[in-house]
């Protein structure tokens, strides 16, 4: 578990980043993710600029049922 103020830091990154998926928050999930992240899903690995992750986050979509494991990387950078 988190021990450092950093590690609190990226937990609480992470919580905010997972709740907004959730929650189909697109404006806060593109804060979220950086330019140029990659995503893992039933048709494989990719990498997406801004506005393809901002379609993409926007799009409607129809639940399904899978086994999967999510991953998540996170880059400081000007402070942020």
């Amino acid at each position: 578990m988190a021990s450092t103020p950093v590690e609190y830091n990226l937990l609480d990154l992470e919580i905010e980043y997972w709740q907004a998926v959730r929650d189909k928050s697109a404006d806060a999930a593109l804060r979220l993710t950086d330019e140029g992240c990659l995503i893992a899903g039933a048709s494989g690995v990719r990498r997406l600029d801004t506005q393809s992750f901002a379609t993409m986050a926007k799009a409607p979509y129809k639940p399904v049922a899978l086994d999967a494991a999510d991953s998540s990387v996170w880059v400081r950078r000007g402070g942020r």
